[in-house]
């Protein structure tokens, strides 16, 4: 605001250089969110989330699957990790109904398929998603400066 700058006597460049702090404050909450997912995760299941990978890389996978497309976050996007994921939970799903129906010959087609929709339905997962308390991770805003300078007052 030029308002700013003629009652304060700071140089242009250093104006120039405090109007990026909320991006850099943005960016910060967003790392610091995905590093308290990958803590929650390895604390509740009682395991090391994305085992074998650094801290660093996991902050970075759990950042970008709970980022959605609405954030305009060109760096992080749930959508490419939702279809795989989709596709892993749907096979794992398939894999475990047919191995546990393969001495039942009763079980054809439509029933494995049946009970494989069962386990991975929208309801199921929402309510898995929500007993874990991973609800309180999703950044679903897109940046606004405003909301940065709120929060962290």
């Amino acid at each position: 605001p030029v308002d700013l700058v003629a009652q304060h006597p700071l140089p242009l460049r250093a104006w120039q250089q405090l109007n990026q702090v909320p991006s850099i404050m943005y960016r910060l909450q967003g790392l610091c969110l995905g590093q308290a997912l990958t803590s929650h995760l390895s604390h509740t299941l009682n395991s090391r989330f994305l085992p074998g990978l650094p801290p660093p890389v996991a902050t970075h996978a759990a950042l970008t699957t709970t980022t959605s497309a609405r954030c305009n976050d060109g760096e992080f996007c749930l959508e490419l990790a939702e279809l795989v994921g989709d596709a892993v939970l749907k096979f794992l799903a398939s894999a475990a109904v047919f191995m546990g129906s393969v001495d039942d010959p009763t079980h054809h087609e439509g029933v494995l398929t049946w009970q494989r929709d069962q386990l991975v339905a929208n309801e199921v997962l929402c309510r898995a998603a929500l007993r874990l308390g991973l609800d309180h991770f999703y950044r679903v805003e897109p940046f606004s400066q405003a909301s940065i300078l709120a929060t962290s007052l």
